[in-house]
């Protein structure tokens, strides 16, 4: 079965997003399934983490699907020699690690595989989503990354939702975001801060009659100076004209390779109404990029169904030439 691609075919990109981070410095005396205790344990938390992590997919709220789908993110040790200093991912389902949660994905470093990969670019994990019923269908997810050189380890751990969303009071509410668990110490300083992820749409209560204003486009994959390989790739945000009734209001999302008056190569239109890629706001795109290294601005172009005006984003990126 192929993994969910919520961001899945992205080999170097990151899916990124608003994750609280929950740095715990954890001895590994006992544990379920899935964990070992082959790396040094502390013996007492310290006043701050080193390490860092941050979960870009899936984000709080998440419509998911059973079955296999990739999770990404970013970790580091900041006192490692050599980046990432992280020796390896999990995740547990339902519940954490230490409680008995279920043991549904791994990725160690150096021994990367199909749609997985360790590095100081991120992380990529395939993990198998069971189908379990859970109240009003949500889940948990506890995401761990360990250091490799003190075996301390930073846990994200939040909500998702499973085959089926939250019940919404009305048409087009974006299923509500649950707020993620929050533990300290915290990680210290900040070498990697942590990305925005832009909230759901919410209607704005005061338009300017006669005002033609633009649709509002956010994109969350590719994110600013990601180093993308050639082939395919997955580019996800969301896209809404906030003045409609009833519905997105979007006509359309396009992607270019360069902006397009300038001549840019066509990618695709993106799919709207994704529930994997922001739910009815949100759009997908699965696009061939091109065998063409080095730098590149690609522009995104959303055109509101109602007043016809169009919004474009542009990301600086850099394909790499050496990738397959």
């Amino acid at each position: 079965m192929e993994p969910q691609r919520s961001g899945a075919w992205s080999r170097r990109g990151l899916v990124t997003g608003s994750a609280v981070l929950i740095a715990l410095g954890l001895g590994l005396g006992s544990v379920p399934v899935g964990a070992d205790q082959g790396a040094p344990s502390s013996s007492a938390p310290p006043a701050c983490s080193p390490v860092h992590l941050v979960v870009g997919n899936p984000q709080p709220g998440d419509l998911l699907l059973p079955g296999m789908y990739v999770v990404q993110g970013l970790a580091a040790d900041a006192s490692a020699a050599q980046a990432p200093g992280i020796d390896r991912i999990q995740v547990f389902f339902d519940q954490s690690r230490e409680d008995g949660g279920r043991f549904i994905g791994e990725e160690l470093a150096g021994v990367d595989g199909p749609g997985q990969h360790l590095s100081a670019n991120g992380f990529a994990l395939v993990a198998n989503l069971p189908d379990t019923p859970a109240p009003n269908n949500t889940h948990m997810l506890f995401v761990y990354a360990r250091s490799a050189a003190t075996g301390q380890e930073e846990i994200v751990a939040f909500q998702v939702q499973m085959k089926k969303p939250l019940t919404v009071g009305r048409a087009l509410t974006p299923t509500p975001t649950p707020p993620p668990a929050s533990l300290s110490p915290a990680p210290c300083g900040s070498p990697t801060p942590t990305p925005t992820f832009p909230p759901f749409p919410v209607a704005q209560a005061e338009v300017t009659p006669g005002a033609s204003q633009g649709p509002t486009l956010r994109v969350f994959n590719p994110q600013t100076s990601d180093l993308l390989s050639h082939g395919l790739y997955v580019i996800q945000g969301l896209a809404f004209d906030a003045t409609a009734q009833g519905s997105t209001g979007i006509e359309h999302v396009q992607v270019f390779l360069d902006p397009r008056d300038e001549g840019g190569q066509f990618l695709g239109a993106a799919t709207l109404g994704l529930p994997a890629a922001g739910g009815p706001f949100g759009f997908e795109l699965v696009a061939p990029l091109p065998d063409r290294a080095g730098g590149h601005i690609l522009s995104i172009y959303a055109r509101s169904a109602v007043s016809g005006v169009e919004t474009s984003v542009s990301i600086p990126i850099t394909i790499d030439g050496s990738g397959g």
